[in-house]
């Protein structure tokens, strides 16, 4: 069973970005987050995709792509795809550099959600822990 991320743990995950890396708190548009975080849910249940990194990889997108926050909307995406990894049991190992050229590149338009998984796969070695 896949388990999903809740506003509340989005908003929790991006104060506390904020607070140790700096940059400006708030929401700047609630539909947006809304959004981005309703994807991965819909499309699990409407695909029957199950597939993490797939899922993962629509967190880090949406939430990048939707720019939700005021501040900080890379970091959150990037932090919400690797606690989604991490709430559904799967360790990943991933060079940080990597994960700013994933980030930066989401940012800039320069990719599309389907080839942001493809270079999820190939960055990152992750093994699923057993229940």
């Amino acid at each position: 069973m896949i388990h999903f991320l809740e506003i509340d743990d989005i908003i929790m995950l991006h104060k506390g970005l904020i607070v140790k890396f700096g940059g400006l708190a708030g929401i700047r548009d609630r539909k947006l987050l809304d959004s981005a975080l309703a994807y991965p849910q819909f499309l699990s249940a409407m695909t029957m995709e199950q597939d993490v990194h797939v899922l993962a990889s629509a967190y880090c997108y949406h939430l990048i792509g939707n720019h939700p926050f005021v501040d900080g909307n890379k970091r959150i995406g990037v932090l919400a795809m690797l606690t989604f990894f991490k709430i559904n049991k799967v360790d990943v190992h991933v060079q940080k550099d990597k994960l700013y050229d994933l980030a930066m590149d989401i940012a800039m338009s320069k990719v599309s959600e389907d080839e942001v998984v493809k270079i999820l796969k190939s960055i990152i070695i992750s093994y699923e822990k057993p229940l």
